[in-house]
């Protein structure tokens, strides 16, 4: 073997040797799984905004807040069953204005058979509370408040339930309006008579509203940002009475006190 031929197989075994020993990983010092010893950049995953979601009865007791919990109200006295909030267009807000969103998206199947990309930020909150991930953070620093709409807004909000992956939160048809082929903002259902015999009563808001809460917190690169929420459902019902109101004023009652329930 020549003296060449032996430096060029030297060369390629020592190239060989080389790559074998590489290491892949995350290269990006913003991911959450930033990997220092890695050589070659890939699998980056990005932190999370996520909600701590807490339900309480009031800011005086902070009991918590369950299925089937009976209010006394000044004005009537019923059995909460089941509250679900349908969360959408989440906003970070910095002290300037500007406001950080979250950068997942998804393509939605509308019930007129088109299709429209969306962030993918929906949430649907329940009384046993849970910890929900928002979606996927672009960017970090200092914000002081959260901004959020209940409900979902057009075009999204005719989005076919049956057409979207099941563990997806607007698979959930309790919360799809069948005849008006839209989601409600929120459903919630209630015994409004505490006899045994009672019938159920479902109050479906299809009205949407937006939150902004006021914060203060700062979003760490490589780190997911959790926001605690307290619903205080007690608030919810403030000023109804089922025995004297018709189911529009209870509901348009029900719309304005959702700005007194969420809060951080």
């Amino acid at each position: 073997m020549t003296k060449v031929a032996i430096l060029l197989t030297a060369m390629t075994m020592g190239l060989l040797t080389g790559c074998g020993e590489r290491i892949e990983g995350c290269l990006d010092t913003a991911a959450t799984n930033f990997e220092v010893d890695a050589d070659r950049n890939c699998c980056c995953e990005y932190p999370q905004l996520r909600l701590a979601v807490f339900p309480r009865t009031d800011t005086i007791e902070e009991a918590a807040f369950r299925a089937n919990d009976t209010v006394f109200g000044a004005l009537d006295t019923f059995i909460v069953r089941e509250v679900r909030f349908v969360l959408s267009s989440f906003e970070l807000v910095r002290s300037d204005g500007t406001t950080l969103l979250t950068t997942d998206s998804i393509v939605l199947p509308l019930v007129d058979g088109t299709s429209f990309v969306a962030v993918d930020d929906y949430v649907v909150t329940r009384l046993s509370g849970f910890d929900y991930t928002v979606g996927t953070l672009p960017a970090f620093g200092a914000f002081d408040s959260l901004r959020f709409t209940v409900g979902i807004l057009p075009p999204a909000s005719r989005t076919e339930p049956l057409d979207l992956p099941s563990d997806h939160p607007l698979a959930d048809t309790t919360l799809f309006d069948d005849a008006l082929l839209e989601y409600y903002a929120a459903n919630v259902v209630v015994t409004p008579d505490i006899a045994a015999d009672s019938i159920n009563t479902n109050l479906p808001l299809r009205s949407t509203r937006t939150i902004a809460i006021p914060i203060d917190l700062v979003a760490e690169p490589s780190e997911d940002l959790t926001v605690t929420l307290r619903l205080y459902y007690t608030y919810l019902f403030e000023g109804i009475d089922f025995g004297s109101m018709s189911e529009l004023a209870i509901l348009q009652q029900l719309s304005v006190n959702l700005d007194r329930v969420f809060v951080p």
